[in-house]
């Protein structure tokens, strides 16, 4: 899930016109793979340890409780982006530095996301995944447990700032 919010986030920060709202989505492609980080880190400690938590058994275990892994990322709205001046589609991952149809610059393929409209998408996407830990958290028990608890509270720190600084 943390790799995909970090590929989400790098996509809309390469497409986002306003400023203020490319940085948040940029840092937050960071924080994203901090966590993926933490979370690969302590699944090699606790797969050593708990043979239980490979990820057959992990989504099994999930299905159990009634539980699926979410993709809590709207990725279909930022695949594509369309050229202002004549509305040629690229795929994001491959923006030109000119539109291949028109010759308009590259910023002809930036997206009106404005800062409220980021504020807004973030809160959202950030709220489900904490939903997700929370409800992923009642199954757990020990270290996985306790990991749990450090990406929830990294999850409400990150909200605790949005509301903060956000519009």
């Amino acid at each position: 899930m943390e790799r995909e919010g970090a590929d989400f986030y790098s996509r809309v920060s390469r497409i986002a016109a306003d400023p203020r709202a490319r940085k948040l989505f940029h840092d937050l492609a960071d924080g994203r793979l901090e966590a993926a980080s933490l979370l690969i880190t302590r699944y090699g400690e606790l797969s050593d340890e708990d043979h239980d938590l490979e990820a057959e058994d992990a989504n099994r275990r999930l299905e159990e409780k009634g539980l699926t892994r979410p993709s809590i990322y709207p990725h279909k709205s930022v695949e594509t982006a369309v050229c202002f001046v004549c509305g040629e589609e690229v795929l994001v991952d491959d923006l030109p530095p000119e539109c291949p149809f028109c010759g308009a610059s590259g910023y002809s393929f930036e997206s009106d996301i404005d800062e409220g409209q980021a504020f807004a998408m973030v809160r959202e996407n950030e709220s489900k995944r904490l939903d997700f830990y929370r409800q992923s958290m009642q199954a757990a028990s020990g270290d996985a447990r306790a990991l749990l608890a450090t990406l929830i509270q990294q999850g409400e720190e990150c909200l605790r700032d949005l509301e903060a600084e956000g519009p």
